[in-house]
């Protein structure tokens, strides 16, 4: 008898803290300001922009492109968006993410290189500006600092 009631009480314990877990992350999601909300999706997108880069398919990249972006770097070299062979793009960080206005924000982000053999080699800043087009966000600008030298 006392053990089908540890039982019983070890399955009620355990329902009890997976209920608690659901609350607790269902309470995270709606104390969310609209604001907060907005951030994670432009941080999400910048993201998946940034590994789009980084695997260098060009064809996925142009997709987080806005109309007037495409058409600003219609006849640019595709190695402004995903890097040359050598050295190739290695990782990235964001650094941040501000509201730049309406339906704008300004993600300041850092792009590394890498040589085959010699690790990274350089770095530069870059600001996108992403704008929601409709329900999609997009990249609108790409403003890109000076080449560094060495690891960020």
């Amino acid at each position: 008898m006392t053990r089908r009631y540890d039982q019983s009480n070890r399955y009620k314990a355990r329902v009890a803290i997976f209920a608690l877990a659901v609350l607790i992350a269902l309470y995270g999601i709606a104390s969310r300001t609209p604001e907060q909300a907005e951030e994670a999706e432009v941080r999400t997108f910048v993201d998946d922009f940034l590994k789009a880069r980084l695997s260098r398919d060009h064809t996925a990249v142009r997709t987080y492109l806005s109309n007037k972006l495409h058409g600003e770097l219609a006849d640019a070299n595709p190695t402004f968006l995903i890097g040359s062979s050598i050295p190739h793009y290695h990782a990235f960080r964001i650094e941040s993410i501000t509201p730049g206005g309406k339906d704008v924000w300004r993600a300041r982000v850092i792009l590394s290189e890498e040589m085959p053999g010699q690790g990274e080699i350089g770095w530069f800043q870059e600001e996108l500006v992403v704008a929601r087009v409709g329900s999609d966000l997009r990249i609108d600008e790409i403003h890109r600092g000076a080449y560094q030298y060495g690891a960020p």
